[in-house]
């Protein structure tokens, strides 16, 4: 019986490691590491053309490395929820280097700019 309470508690343990993104590029692990480096990036997916340009661009000016990942020949799978932690921990960590106006300024600016975008 404890046998199979172990087992089962190790194919949990690595279906949790595999659904919270821990074997993906883009996970917790690697946020906390490049913040330690001071390099914020943001990982987009499937943003095409102006939209990705928009986004790129404010976040140059912020200094926030915005990436785009949608290659449609990628031999790995996206795992949508280890890159949205990836990017929650990054804008986290950029609040915390920044401070909250510039991350509202920067916020403020890329909504404007896409409000602008869609309504053209």
């Amino acid at each position: 019986m404890k046998k199979i309470i172990i087992l089962l508690a190790i194919i949990l343990l690595i279906g949790l490691s595999f659904s919270l993104g821990f074997f993906s590029p883009y996970n917790y692990f690697t946020a906390k590491h490049e913040l330690k480096t001071n390099h914020f990036m943001k990982i987009c997916i499937n943003d095409k053309g102006m939209r990705y340009m928009i986004e790129k661009e404010i976040g140059d000016k912020y200094g926030i490395d915005v990436i785009d990942i949608s290659n449609p020949y990628r031999a790995k799978p996206i795992n949508y929820f280890g890159i949205k932690i990836y990017n929650s921990i990054m804008m986290d960590g950029y609040i915390k280097t920044n401070g909250e106006k510039i991350y509202k300024q920067y916020k403020n600016e890329l909504d404007s700019l896409h409000r602008q975008f869609i309504l053209r």
